[in-house]
């Protein structure tokens, strides 16, 4: 009998576009002789809706209707339509939402309360993933390299710019690269190359977040990316080593670059001594590891004077399923299988308490 699947995909994220394209990659990848598949789309005010339509991309170029989607607390199953519509119990949830509300960790809260085992990591690591300095704190802790940063809030901006930029410069050299601390794709990123520009990189990363992560820029690097993702044993992937047309590597270089010849935007294999492939894999592991990570997680690293581990993307755009061997169809079933047996394995601990607490006596409630 087929598993009934969910995919979940858009969301209130500056990334609901590029969710979009992986949560329909997914779609038309998933083993249609194992599993019922479900397209979920969250639109961009947050309501969550179906339809078979949502198979094919071109659904998307306008406004996309469809039934409304209601999640049961703690049934493991959704109603399509209405309260009163039959209930379908779902055996697993494919996370394709990039990005806020999504790889944060929301997500996998609503679909841990509904009952519902889900294919990315839980809430903590997730949130501490999607958080550029929290993250950056995590990873001095285990000893691990990151390029030198400082963080400013928006209220520390507005109360005194003059200080908070002197904080910066104090902190970090120029030239600098100013990001928000929970967004991804590279929306909102700008280099600053003078004490002059600041200001301006700072008030507009301020538009998409209210913590900014701002580091020393390094302008002799390349990047690294690798995969890992655990079923039953930790699979690692090839090592990518992506192109761009700017000194960082722009929204426009991840998404749009294709159509501009960049065909092999994820395909480039580079040349590696064995330390430095080895330290990529062993980091990774290492971190997937301490975090308590599920699911597809692509690991990005710096390459300069040293090794510095930059950021992990918990939900990685096209599931990174370019960078293994194995075809898109089975790493999304390894990925579904293992899922389902951790949240297998996560039922079997007490999660209830029975006390006689509220049976005491003396216990007084204060009346209002």
């Amino acid at each position: 009998m087929k598993q009934n699947i969910i995919v979940l995909f858009g969301g209130v994220s500056t990334e609901h576009d590029i969710s979009i394209i992986t949560g329909v990659q997914t779609l038309n990848n998933i083993d249609e002789y194992l599993f019922n598949v479900i397209p979920v789309y969250i639109t961009k005010k947050g309501v969550p809706i179906t339809s078979k339509k949502f198979f094919d991309i071109n659904t998307f170029r306008l406004n996309p209707t469809g039934k409304r989607v209601i999640f049961e607390g703690h049934s493991g199953c959704i109603k399509i339509g209405n309260i009163f519509a039959k209930k379908i119990h779902i055996n697993c949830a494919v996370v394709c939402m990039h990005g806020k509300n999504g790889e944060d960790g929301l997500i996998s809260g609503v679909l841990k309360f509904a009952g519902i085992p889900y294919t990315c990591g839980d809430m903590l690591p997730s949130a501490i993933a999607c958080d550029k300095v929290i993250f950056k704190d995590v990873l001095h802790s285990m000893g691990v390299n990151y390029v030198p940063y400082v963080s400013v809030t928006c209220d520390e901006y507005n109360k005194s710019k003059s200080k908070c930029i002197k904080k910066i410069l104090d902190s970090v050299s120029l030239p600098l690269i100013v990001k928000p601390a929970n967004l991804g794709s590279s929306i909102g990123i700008e280099i600053c190359k003078t004490r002059k520009n600041l200001s301006k990189c700072i008030e507009n990363a301020l538009k998409f977040d209210k913590k900014l992560l701002i580091e020393k820029y390094l302008s002799d690097f390349k990047e690294l990316n690798i995969a890992l993702y655990n079923d039953k044993k930790l699979h690692i992937s090839h090592i990518e080593e992506p192109l761009k047309t700017s000194d960082i590597l722009s929204f426009e270089n991840k998404y749009i670059g294709k159509s501009k010849g960049m065909e092999n935007l994820h395909r480039v294999r580079p040349k590696l001594d064995k330390a430095t492939a080895m330290y990529l894999k062993d980091c990774s592991t290492k971190v997937y590891r301490h975090l308590g990570l599920n699911g597809v997680v692509r690991f990005d690293y710096i390459v300069a004077d040293k090794v510095y581990l930059n950021e992990i993307n918990t939900v990685p755009g096209s599931m990174a399923n370019y960078l293994f061997d194995i075809s898109f169809k089975d790493l999304i079933t390894h990925l579904i299988h293992s899922a389902i047996e951790e949240y297998n394995i996560d039922k079997n601990f007490v999660s209830t308490f029975n006390s006689n607490v509220l049976k005491q006596s003396e216990l007084n409630i204060l009346k209002k």
